[in-house]
């Protein structure tokens, strides 16, 4: 049995985004911010024996921060909670075999992918 080469190549990853504070107030300071990606697939088409099936994938992504920083006496420090959301379109490919009898044949990949978190801090001077 030998290794069978995956032709993967090296990818540029663009990404962009903005922060702004939209809020300083007597309790709490919010900031929001956003951006985008763009994720070219390493892998080539799967024409031959291999089935290493991946997309290039376009990714927004909004989240935001509220710090409340003027907590005392019930803390001496600052308490952070920040979220986030992102969207990844992954556009249709096309996979077309080079054996008219390989097991799993032609195929097409597309897709859409969801995903969000939380993150809780609490800083103590």
């Amino acid at each position: 049995n030998r290794a069978i080469p995956m032709g993967m190549k090296d990818t540029f990853v663009p990404r962009f985004s903005l922060e702004g504070r939209v809020f300083d107030g007597e309790l709490a300071e919010v900031r929001v911010r956003g951006g985008y990606v763009f994720e070219r697939s390493p892998f080539p088409a799967q024409r031959g024996l291999t089935n290493f099936v991946d997309n290039d994938r376009h990714t927004i992504v909004v989240g935001g921060e509220v710090t409340f920083d003027r907590l005392e006496p019930l803390i001496r420090g600052s308490v952070d909670l920040a979220f986030h959301f992102f969207y990844a379109h992954l556009p249709e490919r096309l996979h077309e075999k080079i054996s008219l009898v390989d097991p799993v044949g032609d195929l097409v990949s597309r897709g859409h992918q969801l995903g969000f978190g939380t993150q809780l801090t609490v800083s103590f001077r």
